[in-house]
């Protein structure tokens, strides 16, 4: 599977097409390619083992380096998977739906209003006191009909939502657990599950004597008791905590970017952040081991340095509508990264999909509640 994200591309300009409007970023760039003996990234079987030998990655058209140089383990996707225009039309309208259905959901009257919560911080000396959030975040924990599932809301994901998270016009939503991944993912969850950076943190590959290959994958499901499908998803629903068919458990931050008003060249409306759509962080321990941000609609400027206020020029990526941008190692552990406006994108709706998995049971993201 090599073009799935490129499809979504496809599919995200010919919506804004029938809504009178163009994205100029669609085009796609360069594949990205790693001086070794390793696969090139846009291979399914793409592995991280070039950059922890130190081999030389060299970043797609886009993709600036910074005064540090480029974090080890980041890789950038152009292109990934391929599905199907349909099935790409499909992650983009289930997406929208799916918030839709969080919208709703969360305005019913026998939700319980938010609660108060503490925002995990990162590590003394990774904190930006200028760029960071506060320390508290409203949310409502819901339960809410996913719109994908066969037949179309049969199946309800619980979440925790905030309605304004990084901004006013970002809400965030948290998805935690195989069983509530919504069925809109399921084809980058597939092509994801192709690569050797996922396969690689298989908690079989260890009984298995390693090797992260297709033949673990099967492996591996067969001691979740889940068959040749996605069975273990609900052998861990059920209490098996076995994890999917490698024997991992997911997440998904659903991050929905709305329009600023025109006339906001000041940034007003991020002032909090400063100026940026999500912060400088560090990824929490909750999101797993490594980090996946597919981007849906419009693009945004992503920025890694060492630290928050590192001196110097951070590496630069640009996010296209289509891309996978793939945290692991140092990119994802050791260095902060956010997300910027993008100039094209100005008065659009951007989102991003984050997706991360662990071999065992991810803690969960939220704070103590405040009383």
């Amino acid at each position: 599977m090599t073009l799935f994200l490129r499809s979504l591309a496809v599919a995200t300009r010919s919506a804004a097409v029938r809504s009178g409007t163009t994205t100029a970023t669609l085009s796609r760039a360069a594949v990205p390619t790693v001086t070794s003996s390793q696969p090139p990234p846009a291979s399914s079987s793409f592995s991280t083992a070039a950059s922890a030998a130190g081999d030389e990655y060299v970043p797609p058209k886009g993709s600036v380096a910074g005064d540090a140089g480029w974090p080890p383990g980041l890789f950038v996707f152009p292109n990934f998977g391929e599905p199907t225009p349909q099935m790409a039309k499909g992650v983009i309208d289930g997406a929208r739906n799916l918030l839709v259905s969080v919208d709703e959901t969360r305005l019913r009257p026998d939700v319980k209003g938010p609660s108060s919560i503490g925002i995990p911080q990162p590590p003394q000396g990774r904190v930006s006191q200028a760029h960071n959030l506060a320390a508290e975040r409203e949310f409502v924990p819901l339960k809410v009909p996913d719109p994908s599932s066969d037949p179309p809301n049969s199946e309800t994901r619980s979440c925790e939502h905030f309605e304004h998270y990084g901004s006013q016009y970002h809400a965030l939503t948290y998805f935690r657990g195989n069983h509530n991944i919504p069925s809109c993912l399921s084809p980058i969850m597939r092509a994801l599950k192709e690569l050797d950076v996922v396969q690689g943190l298989s908690p079989y590959n260890e009984a298995e004597g390693g090797g992260g290959g297709s033949g673990s994958g099967s492996a591996a499901n067969e001691k979740a008791g889940g068959g040749s499908g996605s069975g273990s998803a609900a052998n861990e629903k059920a209490g098996g905590g076995s994890g999917d068919e490698l024997g991992l458990h997911w997440k998904l931050t659903l991050n929905n970017y709305k329009p600023r008003p025109e006339g906001d060249e000041e940034g007003a409306a991020l002032a909090e952040a400063g100026g940026a759509l999500f912060p400088w962080h560090t990824d929490l321990e909750a999101n797993g081991q490594i980090t996946c941000i597919a981007t849906l609609l419009a693009p945004a400027i992503l920025e890694f340095a060492p630290h928050a206020d590192a001196p110097g020029r951070p590496t630069t990526i640009e996010a296209l509508p289509g891309s996978l941008v793939l945290l692991s190692g140092a990119a994802r552990w050791e260095w902060v990264h956010r997300a910027l406006p993008h100039p094209d994108a100005e008065g659009k709706e951007r989102i991003s999909l984050v997706l991360g998995c662990a071999p065992k049971s991810l803690p969960h993201m939220l704070g103590q509640k405040k009383e």
